[in-house]
């Protein structure tokens, strides 16, 4: 629908023109007319039952788009105009509101655009005003309008075309909520009595435009006074319509939240981590001399890892056996000797016990020699990270060299919120979607909750919850991460919305405490 719609050419049947009278004069709607119009309908009776039948009507209309039609169309009964426009004052707004034959209003019309233009200026006509464009425009009524107001109908009755124009408003406690403008083309001249007819009846459409108005802005009011027209508006035959959906729409969302049962999982970041880590030990200190192995290598049990570099421990061995060369050549010395001096003897005695002890040191340090290789304790998979950097390194005796993961023996070590543990209990099923296949869930049973928190910079303090796989992991590696989710029972899903809002309202309420 492009602007407004074309007048009808449809010639009235009630008017009695002459042909030769074409000129309006000054017709003074309200009180009596100075002068008669031309063209006068002497149906009088018709006229009256017209208006009277309109009023009714207009009284009864069940909403404001039918006050809108009855106004625009309905009214051309009574005055046989070619095209009505109706702009209403309603909300401090003044705005084209509907015209004749017009069921969508489109915006971007040159014609719309200038009866929104228009819509101010027709505001400040408190009393009804005809113009006619015969030979230029004149205003036809006694009283003198506001300047501004006949230069704006005047300007658009030079897009619109029309050659008379009856602007009526519609007057409630003296003030206008709307204006009618009656447009008349060519022969169509406007009728004396059916245009006073309307003047007259002009406040009681704009009565029943303010009870409609009021009817559908304030229901409540309109309930009040006991008017019933407001349950036939729009916006209230919905709310009819959509009682019957929110009812079953309450029902159903009663019978989610408490009777039907959801399970209640708790979880949170998971890794993969070998269920018992084994260390391999360096068993003598020392300095790493060569490393054999790297980051995910497959070893053996007892399969060489690293080795020391041995030449502390030789430096120390070739000492002690020749201290103990040294202390053997010394006592056979002293032994000679005995022979001429017995003091000497025990001189040799005291030699012997040194020997023996370095003879013991130096056993020691032979029996050291094995433990310069470190070997692994356990067939798994070298899970230290850059094992290969540690040449060089120092290790004490006793100090880890590397830790060692045994195949098919991992479980998933699952962070829990500590809002959330006291739900988790051993035994319980628990599933982990790992980042490399996160739609792919593996089994789990909770073995070990830890007895402490401990606190993640991104997640605060967390529970470790230690559950191992119900099946063969596969190629499952250790360090994988991704999420857990822990199977914690059934419950209803009012119960598990309602304690997260109360962690969350506990966090909120933290700040101002």
């Amino acid at each position: 629908m492009t602007g407004l719609p074309k007048r009808s050419t449809e010639k009235p049947s009630s008017r009695t023109l002459k042909e030769s009278d074409r000129d309006l004069d000054h017709v003074p709607i309200e009180g009596k007319p100075e002068k008669s119009l031309p063209g006068s309908s002497p149906d009088a009776e018709r006229i009256l039952s017209l208006s009277l039948e309109l009023t009714s009507r207009a009284a009864c209309c069940d909403s404001l788009d039918e006050l809108y039609f009855l106004l625009t169309n309905d009214l051309r009964t009574l005055a046989a105009y070619d095209r009505c426009i109706l702009i209403t004052h309603l909300e401090g707004r003044s705005r084209f509101v509907a015209a004749t034959h017009l069921p969508v209003v489109d915006k971007k019309s040159k014609l719309v655009l200038k009866l929104q233009q228009l819509a101010p200026h027709v505001a400040k006509l408190e009393s009804p005003v005809i113009l006619t464009r015969r030979p230029a425009f004149q205003v036809l009524t006694p009283e003198t309008p506001p300047q501004t107001a006949v230069t704006a109908l005047q300007e658009y009755g030079d897009l619109a075309g029309w050659d008379h124009l009856c602007c009526m408003p519609l007057n409630y406690n003296g003030k206008p909520l709307g204006h009618l403008l009656m447009e008349f083309s060519g022969d169509n001249l406007p009728d004396k009595s059916a245009v006073t007819t309307v003047a007259k009846a002009a406040p009681i459409f704009g009565a029943a435009l303010a009870g409609r108005w009021l009817a559908e802005r304030k229901p409540a009011i309109a309930r009040i006074v006991g008017s019933q027209a407001p349950s036939g508006t729009t916006r209230q035959k919905w709310a009819v319509r959509r009682a019957p959906f929110i009812a079953v729409a309450a029902t159903i969302l009663m019978i989610l939240l408490f009777l039907v049962p959801f399970t209640f999982s708790v979880g949170g970041e998971a890794a993969i981590s070998p269920k018992e880590r084994q260390y391999a030990f360096c068993k003598i200190s020392g300095l790493i001399d060569a490393v054999y192995v790297k980051q995910g290598s497959s070893v053996e049990k007892d399969r060489k890892l690293a080795t020391l570099d041995p030449r502390e421990l030789d430096f120390r061995i070739r000492r002690e056996e020749r201290q103990f060369e040294l202390l053997t050549q010394e006592m056979a010395l002293s032994r000679s000797r005995a022979i001429d001096d017995p003091s000497i003897l025990a001189r040799a005695k005291l030699t012997e016990l040194k020997r023996e002890s370095v003879a013991a040191e130096l056993e020691f340090l032979k029996w050291q020699r094995q433990f310069l290789v470190i070997t692994a304790p356990v067939a798994g998979v070298i899970v230290t990270k850059d094992v290969e950097t540690l040449v060089g390194k120092k290790l004490e005796a006793g100090e880890a060299f590397c830790e060692i993961a045994e195949p098919g023996r991992l479980c998933a070590d699952i962070l829990v919120p500590e809002d959330r543990i006291m739900r988790v209990k051993t035994g319980q099923g628990a599933r982990v979607y790992l980042n490399n296949a996160p739609r792919k869930g593996y089994r789990l049973k909770v073995d070990e909750i830890a007895p402490r928190s401990e606190v993640e910079p991104r997640l605060g303090n967390v529970y470790k919850v230690v559950a191992t796989f119900d099946d063969d992991p596969g190629a499952i590696k250790v360090g994988m991460k991704g999420t857990g989710s822990i199977d914690t029972g059934a419950t209803n899903l009012w119960t598990i919305l309602s304690l997260r809002l109360s962690t969350r309202l506990n966090h909120m309420l933290l700040y101002f405490r």
